[in-house]
């Protein structure tokens, strides 16, 4: 069973359209699953990460996986803790998880490959500027446009609870000066004289996107990365510094396999990879 939503948890009416579009997105791609997952929309919620992660049974999580979407957000967040809350209209919260079976290992990549398509999808749609800065943020023009948190629950032992992968997404539709955040930030409305996207077609649109993303990085895939990379990657051939140590490096690109990012020191030495951290471009605040 599903545990009971709480005081704050609304329920939204437009689940069974989310439904149709996915399902004939899904339809329409080759690379993406057999079958559905379960959608639900919230008019509000707490986090979309959270209630797929400790609020959804393990029996309410079929192996497509289960699609969460909140027109509110009021207590999400992002890497390292940081805060993320949405207005309703203002952007896009969306969380999809899939069980793990006992051994089943998540290749590193997962979130490059996410960045990836989603930047792509993005750019299909005439927001030219999107790229990806390592590891998981969506950027235009030098400032924040969304990103993307990948959580996982390890399986129990034999007969314990089973593992989960999670995955949210939050992209800025407008509003996003009135986040008052301290780095910068962009929203799609920013990007083009055009409206943006309607909510439920870009929920479904990025739903759709990180189903083929789970298909095909679970299965060893996608193999063509080393040649679609380049497109989006903002820091390859930029100074950089991670922002924990404050050391220097020159950012090389991503590594297609690892999911690493490849820098050489400031100061010399050998090539190296970061697997984890954050970085940003030497001498701008933009993060």
């Amino acid at each position: 069973m599903t545990a009971l939503p709480s005081t704050a948890d609304i329920m939204a009416p437009e689940t069974p359209l989310l439904e149709g579009l996915l399902r004939d997105r899904l339809a329409a791609d080759p690379a993406g699953p057999d079958t559905g997952p379960r959608v639900e929309v919230f008019a509000r919620l707490a986090s979309t990460s959270r209630h797929l992660l400790e609020a959804v049974a393990d029996d309410d999580l079929p192996a497509p996986g289960r699609v969460c979407v909140a027109h509110e957000q009021t207590a999400g967040h992002g890497r390292r803790g940081r805060s993320w809350r949405l207005r309703p209209g203002d952007g896009l919260a969306l969380s999809v998880a899939w069980p793990l079976k006992p051994g089943q290992r998540v290749p590193p990549r997962w979130p490059v490959v996410a960045g990836l398509e989603l930047s792509e999808a993005l750019r299909e749609l005439g927001y030219r500027q999107v790229g990806l800065k390592w590891p998981n943020d969506l950027v235009a023009d030098g400032a924040k446009l969304g990103g993307i948190l990948v959580e996982q629950r390890a399986p129990g032992g034999p007969g314990g609870p089973r593992g989960r992968l999670v995955v949210g997404v939050g992209i800025n539709r407008a509003g996003a000066a009135r986040l008052g955040l301290e780095r910068a930030v962009t929203d799609l409305s920013a990007l083009r004289p055009e409206p943006p996207p309607d909510w439920l077609e870009l929920a479904a649109l990025v739903a759709a996107r990180l189903m083929r993303v789970h298909v095909r990085v679970m299965a060893g895939g996608p193999s063509d990365l080393a040649a679609r990379l380049p497109a989006v990657d903002r820091l390859a051939g930029r100074a950089v510094e991670c922002m924990e140590s404050g050391q220097g490096f020159h950012a090389l690109g991503i590594d297609p396999v690892s999911g690493t990012l490849r820098v050489r020191p400031e100061d010399g030495g050998p090539e190296r990879a970061l697997h984890s951290g954050e970085v940003r471009l030497r001498g701008r605040d933009d993060g």
